[in-house]
């Protein structure tokens, strides 16, 4: 009799091991032998990737401008970190300070910003402030909040997946090569926050979400 959860001879955690080993062999295929860049590993050159992290600011700066665009775009990226943890009340004050300051005539709103008590306040607020812009730039700066906070271990894996998810559903993608990278560790993370993968499994996709995230960490 079969056991349940089972098929030929395999649980349906290692079917689902097998089935992620096979995805990071196809990621890593040097290019030319599959479609598209390889998946990033932890060996990766970090200065490849602080380069990249420099284009996407430069890009973010050749495409906004004027001052006012791109406080817009700012707030989107802010309030997208903020509804789902990965910022908070304190970090959307130090951003509305540094507004403040640099405005010769600061938007009321950011002066209510800067003192408003409350989360959803705050979020209120910034849906006033935000456009979405050119929504590469939205997520590159989205996903520089995401780094930042992870980096310094404030979110779980799930609220990166949960973070992660949302701008791919509401199409804030940096470009396609991030894309599906974003599609890979959506699912992976979630997986991860269950344990439905192996510690040295899940070792190594944390390692690769870390690479990833430093394409977007460029002011560490």
């Amino acid at each position: 009799m079969a056991v349940r959860g089972q098929r030929d001879g395999r649980s349906a955690r290692g079917r689902r091991e097998e089935s992620r080993a096979v995805g990071q062999a196809e990621r890593e295929r040097p290019v030319g032998v599959s479609q598209g860049r390889p998946h990033p590993t932890a060996d990766a050159s970090e200065s490849s990737y602080r380069r990249a992290a420099f284009a996407s600011l430069a890009n973010c700066r050749a495409l906004t401008p004027t001052p006012l665009s791109m406080q817009s775009i700012e707030a989107k990226a802010l309030s997208l970190a903020l509804e789902v943890g990965v910022v908070s009340v304190g970090d959307v004050h130090a951003w509305a300070d540094r507004r403040i300051r640099s405005a010769e005539k600061p938007d009321f709103k950011l002066i209510e910003l800067s003192t408003e008590p409350d989360s959803a306040g705050c979020l209120s607020l910034l849906h006033e402030l935000a456009a979405d812009g050119d929504k590469a730039i939205v997520a590159t700066l989205a996903l520089r909040h995401l780094a930042i906070a992870y980096a310094a271990k404030r979110v779980s894996p799930r609220t990166a997946a949960t973070m992660v998810s949302r701008l791919l559903d509401e199409g804030y993608i940096p470009d396609d090569d991030a894309a599906r990278q974003m599609a890979w560790f959506t699912e992976d993370l979630a997986l991860i926050d269950v344990k439905e993968y192996s510690p040295e499994l899940e070792s190594r996709i944390l390692g690769d979400f870390t690479v990833f995230l430093a394409r977007f960490n460029y002011a560490s």
